[in-house]
């Protein structure tokens, strides 16, 4: 990722520099939910979307992982009138029963609509770097014996700052790589870049990603070998033409030793010059006018171990992926840091099954377990905001100190289902 894009993403996040914004935020997201299409006819609804939506995000911040746990906790007495006093919600606390009917039946379309722009108003993603990837929920299985078809859901993060800012769920009948199509061209990239595995590079994505205003650096593998096959030539053998404009490769290099692991990347970048023979053959391909330069990256791994003998030992590994990017004047050093960055989104993807314990998840009704993931992303958002002004002034708090923060402390919350007053509608119609 580029300085320039770290620094907007730091700069982003530094307008929540206490609870105070984060609590604004909040009250914010629990109004917008208002605007979620009920599908409910009766004119006896009890609980409305948004409060049982909102209810769900502060059970999962305050160190409950499902709807069964959230209303058996938020129901309890001494809780209930923490909720009626901090957070300014003095109602019945909706039932287990009614959680899961709200997730089963509300679609995840209107559902996903009002968070977007929510996210958008405060984590705009422009000039930034996207990583998009696909996560299963293992234990949402429909059969329990199919364990190799679990859900899926794709899931876009903004690197620099950690957030979730959209997620969409795979077809039953396609698989992640038909899915990413209509999830790339959903998003909004606006100069940012965007990068995914290598299921994610095929010409039709990367158009998408071009026409979105965008810029990708895409891993050429098995499922593009002939493309793979071309640039590994053009590295090992470069013609007469790149030899003649360019006098060496444009490389970097970067070590990192820790947890018992050595690691060394070095990265190498050829433009894609007109006249080449592998310009030729991008022309004649799927990719072509959309490919400005092509990259290899070298990774050198060695990981100690002890043996049967108990003697340290270190294993040495090597790999080689080649990358396609449409941006001709792309540096090696750039192409490092978006490689290296690309899979912050596994950190993300480790958080949400490790504290939120999403891959344990057995909801799987109707639309439960979509509309449950992209709850737990925004409880995860929320979170990450905490946990940065919890740290202040100390070392980085973990994700499950913070929960355990905002359950000691619910007055970080308050008000948040307070209503509007007529002088804040102005202020905020002042400043939309």
């Amino acid at each position: 990722m580029s300085k320039s894009a770290d620094k907007q993403d730091k700069k982003t996040l530094s307008q929540f520099a206490s609870t105070k914004e984060i609590r604004d935020a909040m009250r914010d997201l629990y109004h917008r939910l208002q605007d979620v299409e009920d599908f409910r006819r009766s004119a006896s609804v009890k609980y409305s979307l948004s409060l049982a939506f909102m209810l769900l995000i502060i059970g999962l911040m305050i160190g409950k992982n499902d709807p069964t746990n959230i209303a058996l906790f938020l129901n309890t007495p001494g809780i209930k009138i923490q909720i009626a006093k901090l957070l300014g919600y003095s109602g019945a606390i909706p039932s287990k029963q009614v959680f899961l009917r709200l997730l089963a039946q509300t679609p995840p379309s209107s559902f996903m609509t009002v968070i977007d722009e929510w996210m958008r108003e405060y984590f705009p993603p422009g000039n930034a770097h996207i990583a998009l990837d696909g996560k299963a929920v293992r234990a949402a299985l429909e059969k329990i014996m199919d364990q190799h078809h679990p859900p899926y859901n794709l899931g876009a993060v903004c690197v620099g700052t950690g957030m979730f800012i959209m997620q969409e769920r795979v077809g039953k009948k396609t698989n992640e790589t038909a899915s990413l199509r209509g999830f790339a061209a959903k998003l909004e990239l606006n100069n940012s870049y965007a990068t995914i595995d290598a299921a994610g590079t095929h010409s039709d994505i990367a158009s998408i990603i071009i026409s979105s205003n965008g810029h990708f650096a895409l891993p050429t593998k098995d499922n593009q070998k002939h493309l793979r096959l071309a640039i590994e030539a053009a590295f090992m053998q470069p013609d007469e033409v790149t030899c003649s404009k360019i006098d060496i490769f444009d490389d970097d290099r970067s070590d990192v030793k820790a947890h018992g692991r050595y690691e060394r990347r070095i990265a190498r970048v050829l433009p894609v010059l007109p006249g080449t023979k592998l310009y030729r053959f991008i022309q004649a391909s799927s990719f072509r006018d959309m490919v400005g330069a092509v990259g290899m990256i070298e990774r050198y791994r060695e990981v100690e171990k002890r043996n049967e003998l108990g003697e340290r030992i270190s294993e040495p590994t090597k790999q080689v992926v080649y990358y396609i990017m449409d941006e001709a004047d792309m540096t090696a050093k750039k192409l490092n840091e978006l490689v290296r960055a690309h899979w912050s989104i596994e950190s993300c993807h480790y958080v949400m099954d490790m504290v939120f314990q999403e891959d344990a998840s057995t909801i799987r009704t109707g639309y439960a377990m979509e509309n449950m993931s992209l709850i737990r992303k925004i409880a995860h958002n929320l979170l990450r905001l905490f946990r940065k002004v919890f740290s202040k002034g100390t070392r980085c708090v973990s994700f499950q100190h913070t929960r355990d923060r905002v359950l000691t402390d619910l007055g970080c919350l308050s008000g948040i289902f307070k209503p509007y007053s007529q002088r804040e509608l102005r202020a905020l119609k002042l400043k939309c």
